[in-house]
């Protein structure tokens, strides 16, 4: 979850949000886009909510679920809800390998065997990463699925053709699904120098050990 969602007042700016939308500096809580699960019966009120009364609107899509929730509990008094915020070290915000350590004040939800969604990437990092696991024995297609995961690693092999060639030869041999130790992802990604005293967050933010904030007690 993003507890310190800065608003973006920009009227040149996509994300830009109005202040009789939304007047405070800072959005409410959110689930980042990336992945989030939300119970069927705030679904379904969420649903019904819009159909007789439409939710105002913020165009940044993470933020909305946050803001359609906010609506429900505090405007509308319908629902109270309880956010569940215990897999903070499954998601990396930033794709790098590091330590608070190795990297102080410059590692915040960084690239490590417990991850499982990682953010903000681009196309050929994706590749080597689906490669890994590949490789690593994460998937056990049927026959079918086979054909689909070979034609797939034909389409990447214009990008990457050393690491899709050794992720074939292991859908070929039948070595996939073997679900042992996650895959080394840190191979496919550049982990700069650490840059001590220089935090990358900008707009007020304040750099601390778990993440950057807005406002510091």
């Amino acid at each position: 979850f993003d507890y310190s969602g800065l608003v973006v007042r920009d009227r040149n700016d996509p994300h830009y949000t109005p202040p009789e939308i939304w007047p405070d500096p800072v959005f409410p809580p959110y689930a980042r886009g990336a992945a989030l699960a939300m119970s069927m019966d705030l679904v379904r009120l969420i649903a019904d909510q819009e159909e007789k009364s439409p939710f105002k609107k913020i165009k940044v899509e993470d933020v909305s679920y946050g803001f359609y929730l906010w609506q429900l509990v505090f405007e509308r008094e319908m629902t109270s809800v309880t956010m569940v915020d215990r897999e903070e070290r499954h998601f990396a915000m930033d794709a790098k390998c590091c330590t608070e350590e190795s990297h102080p004040n410059n590692c915040w939800l960084p690239l490590s065997r417990d991850t499982w969604i990682v953010h903000h990437i681009p196309p050929k990092v994706i590749r080597c990463m689906f490669a890994k696991d590949l490789q690593a024995g994460f998937y056990q297609p049927g026959q079918a699925e086979t054909r689909a995961l070979q034609g797939i690693l034909l389409e990447m092999a214009a990008h990457d053709k050393t690491l899709v060639e050794t992720a074939a030869g292991v859908i070929q041999q039948g070595l996939a699904g073997g679900g042992g130790d996650p895959a080394d992802l840190c191979s496919c990604v550049d982990t700069p120098p650490p840059h001590p005293g220089q935090p990358l967050q900008k707009g007020g933010m304040t750099e601390l050990p778990g993440g950057p904030r807005l406002h510091v007690d």
